[in-house]
């Protein structure tokens, strides 16, 4: 009878896969779970992800803002509308004039 291909090495292949699989999916599991720990110790007082609260709602914020300016935002954002920087400005004026809590 004629041997066709390696069927050994096949099952090597995909047990292979699904194991870099399993862990990789774990992984994203607990980054979305210290995702949500650490959005609900810092964020959610005052952000909602679809309505306005003390501060705006947060779903779709990366689209509206440039990461950078967020970074800065988030990190200090009365020293960004004390620089006069016009997004924060409008952000502040549009917020009852609350500046965000600083997180360093």
């Amino acid at each position: 009878m004629k041997k066709v291909g390696n069927h050994k090495s096949f099952s090597k292949i995909f047990f292979s896969l699904a194991i870099t699989l399993t862990i990789s999916l774990n992984a994203f599991s607990q980054d979305a779970a210290k995702g949500k720990e650490i959005f609900n110790a810092n964020c959610a007082a005052c952000h909602k992800l679809d309505a306005k609260s003390t501060g705006p709602a947060l779903r779709g914020v990366e689209a509206k803002y440039d990461k950078e300016w967020l970074y800065k935002w988030i990190k200090n954002s009365g020293e960004l509308i004390k620089s006069g920087d016009a997004q924060a400005v409008k952000v502040f004026e549009e917020n009852n004039k609350v500046a965000m809590t600083a997180f360093p």
